[in-house]
């Protein structure tokens, strides 16, 4: 062993509570540097799952006063951009959810409920796990998709959930596909 670890293993065994304070003050950076990493990692770096996520956009409006608003466009302005941008594939949206309570033969649960534009589920390009995507002969109707999670939790994964009616708290649904489990998007949604 060189010289000098010798003596700055002697030094630190001498004064056993700087050793023991540097060895924590390492130790809590270190994970808290991996936590922030793993964060990071998760939320900014690794991209969506979806196929050409590096496209997807969130489109927002300025107001007359300066200030915008994220997220939040009207239907007329929606119409707009898919009619007249040409740099746009598609503009689709989301509609604010509500909490309601569905219903599935005298099973009861509080669902997160969006309400989508049509070509919602296509802009992701992923399939549905069961049963088809809501198409322009949706609009308007009561016809709706669940969450890979509701389908799992209130219907045991069982296909026949298709074409099933469910009771909402705005009137009854039926069930046209199911999200699949990559497809959390608006985030949490159920319904």
């Amino acid at each position: 062993m060189p010289d000098d670890l010798r003596i700055a293993l002697r030094k630190l065994w001498r004064q056993p509570t700087f050793s023991v304070t540097a060895v924590v003050t390492l130790a809590v950076g270190i994970g808290a540097t991996t936590a922030i990493f793993s964060t990071v990692n998760a939320t900014l770096l690794r991209p969506l799952p979806f196929p050409q996520s590096e496209d997807l956009y969130t489109l927002s409006t300025t107001l007359v006063d300066g200030r915008w608003t994220s997220g939040r466009v009207t239907a007329a302005y929606l119409a707009a951009i898919n009619e007249s941008a040409p740099s746009v594939i598609r503009a689709v949206a989301s509609v604010d959810s509500e909490n309601i309570l569905i219903s599935d033969e005298g099973e009861n649960r509080e669902a997160l409920v969006h309400g989508v534009s049509e070509g919602f589920f296509d802009l992701f390009g992923l399939p549905m796990a069961e049963g088809r995507a809501l198409g322009p002969e949706d609009y308007p109707s009561e016809n709706v998709v669940i969450s890979h999670r509701v389908w799992g939790e209130m219907f045991g994964r069982d296909p026949a959930a298709v074409g099933r009616s469910i009771q909402l708290a705005t009137g009854s649904g039926t069930i046209v596909g199911v999200a699949p489990p990559a497809l959390d998007v608006p985030e949490g949604s159920d319904v």
